[in-house]
């Protein structure tokens, strides 16, 4: 049985690694990974993707990353179809935001990062470390 809902459990490193090895991968979706992880806490829209690996609209980056989340399924025979086997989502109007906001799951990022697809770097916004201010005694 193929569903849309978000998986409950989530494949682990080793079984990303395999399928994405094991798919048939355009390079547009595969810019499209490394853009994604590229992006400030892993965190993107489908608006910003498309308009990072020039498509037209939102549509066809949602179209092609739930097309890698399907083929994905498929190889580790998960009856799970869409976006959300590569993302957890968060819907317009949790927040402040206006769209869908798409978040890398952390076992993608990691495969990428074993796949070597990406040079590794932090997800954090302030990368050089803590803020520490030192002040002088009087």
């Amino acid at each position: 049985m193929e569903t849309t809902a978000a998986p409950t459990l989530v494949p682990d490193v080793p079984a990303y690694v395999y399928a994405l090895q094991k798919i048939d991968i355009t390079e547009k979706q595969k810019e499209m990974l490394r853009i994604h992880y590229a992006s400030p806490c892993r965190i993107t829209t489908a608006r910003d993707l498309a308009q990072s690996v020039g498509f037209p609209d939102y549509g066809a980056a949602n179209l092609q990353y739930g097309l890698l989340g399907s083929k994905v399924a498929d190889a580790l025979g998960i009856g799970f179809r869409g976006v959300s086997m590569l993302v957890v989502m968060a819907r317009p109007g949790t927040a402040t935001n206006t769209e869908w906001i798409w978040v890398l799951r952390e076992n993608v990022v990691l495969a990428l990062e074993e796949l070597g697809w990406v040079e590794k770097s932090t997800h954090l916004f302030y990368p050089q470390g803590p803020y520490e201010e030192t002040f002088e005694s009087e």
